[in-house]
């Protein structure tokens, strides 16, 4: 059957290793094969590429990332879900998901991830 491709957009470099689940190949070895995922790390958010975004996206954060704020990320990227990591405070709630779980945000989707190079 055809595969669903799945863009995931990263910015910069702080948070490589806690992103490292995107961008390692976990997806496609634990994956069921049902979705292709695209992964493309960028220095920052400001690439505005709205108008050949996939369907499907994710723009993937680091908290506290001085060369993507949030409403820069929306702009840009406004057809992606986002998704915040390393935020340990969970002091952040605007991103459709995020790396830790919050006693605080139970509505909120998270995904953790997992292993780390």
């Amino acid at each position: 059957s055809a595969s669903t491709t799945v863009k995931i957009y990263a910015f910069g470099t702080r948070g490589k290793k806690a992103q490292s689940f995107f961008h390692s190949g976990l997806l496609l070895r634990f994956g069921t094969g049902r979705v292709k995922y695209v992964f493309e790390q960028r220095d920052d958010c400001n690439n505005s590429e709205i108008e050949t975004q996939d369907r499907f996206c994710l723009a993937v954060n680091y908290f506290a990332n001085p060369l993507c704020s949030y409403d820069a990320m929306g702009n840009h990227y406004s057809r992606c879900k986002t998704m915040l990591t390393n935020d340990e405070n969970c002091s952040d709630n605007r991103y459709d998901a995020r790396g830790y779980y919050s006693s605080t945000m139970t509505d909120m989707t998270y995904l953790p991830l997992g292993p780390r190079y």
